[in-house]
């Protein structure tokens, strides 16, 4: 039963019901019931055993671990952390596992929530193996991250100094762009969201919009021929921008027979290649790697990274 309240998030007055009582009365009639505080032992002994099993794990990968972390609120406003370790496990599959999800009231500075992060890495006992931690962008993770790279380097078990232990979260940056980027047409945005709200307000809106969608329907050659003249802008675009190079661009209008630069595109190579690839270059590791023959995705398709890795240990250590 407490695996069925862990697995589907039952409340532990489940087993007080009554309907659930009359399913195990019927099932076995000599079935003792059990209290919510029975249910909470039984729950509280998986999670120990689970938390049990997931230390050793963690302390016999022979890998770095990756972690990740957030705040959450929740809908009554309640503040939660969590802690995510990723990992590679020996049989080179990428593992995520769930180290803590607490409870953190405010305030949310950097030096109480690296507490909370430190005093769970000390009880995980996988301080060594720690690589990096990806963060947001707010500015309590700036505290954070600095008291727990200086914890961690205290057991001199951070890889280069710590100088890559914090990882800023693509996700989030990439969602302040975006997020920039919809100010522009924030005005319009509104619009239409108002226009929307009105629409669907009465049923007689709904018909009467239906109606004038009816009347107002695009054809497919109207699409066509937007797509078209969208095409021809972009051609358009890349003939007269010098900042785009016309090698192997065909487009229909004149602009494009205009000479954009002064060096021909052949000696332009030249140049790049010299200064690039010449004989005094000097070449990093990096560069030597990027060089090498790159797997076409066509022919394949399922390409397993990890178990290429596996397979080509020995070509990157």
């Amino acid at each position: 039963m407490a695996i069925s309240i862990i697995k589907h998030n039952y409340p532990l007055r489940y087993v007080e019901h009554e309907g659930y009582r009359d399913l195990h009365n019927f099932l076995h009639s000599d079935a003792k019931p059990i209290s919510r505080n029975t249910a909470k032992v039984d729950v509280l002994k998986i999670y120990s055993k689970e938390k049990e099993k997931l230390k050793h794990a963690l302390e016999s990968i022979p890998s770095r671990i990756c972690l990740t972390s957030d705040l959450w609120s929740s809908l009554t406003t309640d503040g939660y952390m969590t802690l995510t370790a990723h990992y590679v496990d020996g049989s080179w599959d990428l593992q995520k596992r769930i180290l803590n999800f607490r409870h953190t009231p405010s305030p949310h500075n950097g030096s109480i929530l690296a507490e909370k992060v430190t005093s769970l890495l000390k009880e995980r006992v996988f301080e060594k193996k720690i690589f990096t931690i990806t963060l947001d962008n707010a500015s309590y993770n700036d505290g954070l991250v600095g008291v727990v790279k200086d914890h961690l380097s205290l057991a001199d078990s951070l890889l280069c100094d710590g100088e890559f232990f914090h990882v800023h979260c693509g996700a989030h940056i990439l969602n302040l762009i975006i997020q920039e980027g919809l100010k522009v047409i924030d005005e319009a945005v509104k619009n239409v969201r108002e226009s929307v709200k009105y629409v669907r307000g009465t049923q007689g809106r709904k018909k009467k919009f239906a109606k004038c969608i009816a009347q107002l329907s695009l054809k497919s050659d109207d699409v066509a021929r937007v797509r078209n003249k969208l095409k021809l802008l972009f051609e358009e675009y890349v003939c007269l921008s010098p900042m785009v190079s016309t090698t192997g661009s065909s487009c229909g209008v004149g602009a494009c027979d205009a000479d954009i630069g002064d060096i021909p595109e052949s000696q332009g190579f030249d140049i790049f290649e010299s200064q690039h690839y010449g004989e005094g270059t000097k070449k990093s590791q990096l560069d030597i790697y990027l060089e090498e023959t790159s797997l076409s995705r066509v022919k394949h398709p399922n390409l397993d990274v990890l178990h290429f890795w596996k397979e080509n240990l020995v070509c990157y250590r």
